[in-house]
């Protein structure tokens, strides 16, 4: 029995569409956690952004 074009590119436009929208939540969570785990790390090692940094002979 023959079917027509459009009801047999349902699924797979369905299933393109679902890959993208997952591909696209896995790349804003996973910069999202990036940037958290960036926060926790500059917790343990603050880095000094500004300023000059300061020796024993300067005092």
């Amino acid at each position: 029995m023959p079917v027509a074009p459009a009801p047999a590119a349902l699924p797979a436009v369905t299933g393109t569409a679902t890959v993208v929208c997952l591909a696209v939540q896995a790349r804003l969570r996973r910069g999202q956690k990036q940037r958290e785990e960036e926060v926790r790390w500059s917790m343990l090692f603050p880095v000094r952004t500004s300023g000059r940094a300061e020796t024993a002979e300067e005092e």
